[in-house]
């Protein structure tokens, strides 16, 4: 008998046990971003708007 489950198949988070497919943010993602169910982590993606806030304040570190 085959497995019925693709490789792709998301099956939960693993620290919660829940099949949902949303992320809990609650894992400590790894240097490469992502979780520990091997999907990439949300909680570790920036958009424009965080990465010029981040640009900014070091620039204000830099001229103090």
């Amino acid at each position: 008998m085959k497995n019925r489950l693709r490789e792709y198949s998301y099956l939960g988070c693993p620290y919660t046990k829940n099949r949902s497919p949303w992320c809990f943010r609650i894992c400590k993602p790894a240097s490469d971003g992502t979780g520990r169910c091997g999907r990439i982590a949300p909680h570790t993606l920036k958009g424009h708007l965080q990465m010029s806030i981040i640009e900014y304040e070091k620039n204000q570190k830099k001229n103090t």
